[in-house]
């Protein structure tokens, strides 16, 4: 689903454009929930290029930003690493991720 094809790319003047069917049952899916949960792991300090590709095609204009909000009351991000709290290196402010601390092994 990472792909954006010309159905997909939001219509900025249009904020009840009909998506491909595609976009349309996950959108649905979020709709039927309160919260979402994603995990997914560390890729080149940044989720993988597949997540961001559904998030640019399902969160769209519209549906989850201007001038609708994410129909859904909290968003929770996990992103794993495989190194330890001293392997990863400082953020640019100087702070670790919190879940680094918490999750030790």
């Amino acid at each position: 689903m990472p792909l954006v094809f010309p159905k997909d790319e939001p219509a900025w003047d249009d904020p009840n454009k009909t998506y491909s069917e595609t976009v349309m049952r996950e959108q649905k899916r979020i709709e039927e929930h309160h919260a979402l949960v994603y995990t997914f792991p560390v890729w080149w300090y940044s989720m993988p290029a597949v997540m961001k590709g559904c998030i640019d095609r399902v969160w769209n204009h519209g549906f989850a930003y201007s001038p609708a909000k994410l129909p859904v009351q909290k968003v929770q991000w996990i992103a794993l690493v495989g190194v330890t709290e001293e392997q990863f290196p400082n953020c640019q402010d100087g702070m670790r991720p919190a879940a680094l601390s918490k999750f030790t092994f």
